[in-house]
């Protein structure tokens, strides 16, 4: 049933890699993302559920995966159930992505559960002490354009990101890093006086 729903999404055969697995980030279309989870999906760990979430929240930036995705929403859950029973081996990295992606997706129209975002705050205020300049500002900033006004912006993982990066200090931080990071406390109306 599910690859009978993929290929309603266009799916092209060609984005097998040398190891069998695809490389999801070549892949063009969100057919094909979700065609080789529904293949693959139980050798996929956390680096390629985490690259699948980022590449489709790229994809969804296209108007026909948008309407893609927005036609057929129940593609996705497969994925995110895979995503959510992976999460305690995930790493900041894949954290990142993780919420960019998911976060690029829920602007676009398309919902994760509660849950998996719930998972992602958990894990990710363990793992904050872990993440580098870029993994935070982009943790930071999907978690506020998704939870803007809602109990999805976590305050525990606000605080936590906030004291990680006072007592780190800015100097990891590049401009855009920076800025992306004080957009998110901005638009979550989160106080960080840390």
């Amino acid at each position: 049933m599910f690859l009978r729903g993929s290929a309603r999404l266009g799916c092209r055969p060609g984005w097998r890699s040398l190891s069998s697995l695809p490389r999801v980030r070549e892949l063009r279309t969100a057919g094909e993302v979700v065609d080789a989870h529904a293949r693959h999906g139980h050798r996929y760990g956390p680096m390629k559920l985490s690259a699948s979430w980022h590449t489709l929240g790229r994809l969804v930036r296209q108007p026909t995966e948008e309407r893609v995705l927005r036609d057929t929403p129940e593609v996705l859950q497969p994925l995110a159930a895979d995503t959510e029973l992976a999460l305690p081996r995930f790493d900041a990295c894949a954290f990142a992505a993780t919420v960019s992606g998911l976060a690029s997706l829920h602007v676009r129209g398309w919902r994760a559960s509660d849950a998996l975002w719930a998972g992602l705050a958990t894990h990710c205020t363990r793992s904050v002490a872990t993440m580098n300049a870029h993994d935070i500002s982009s943790t930071v900033l999907g978690f506020a354009k998704v939870g803007r006004g809602t109990w999805l912006c976590d305050p525990a993982l606000l605080d936590a990101i906030a004291e990680e990066v006072a007592q780190r200090g800015m100097r990891d931080f590049k401009p855009r890093n920076l800025a992306n990071t004080a957009r998110a406390y901005a638009t979550a109306g989160h106080a960080a006086p840390t």
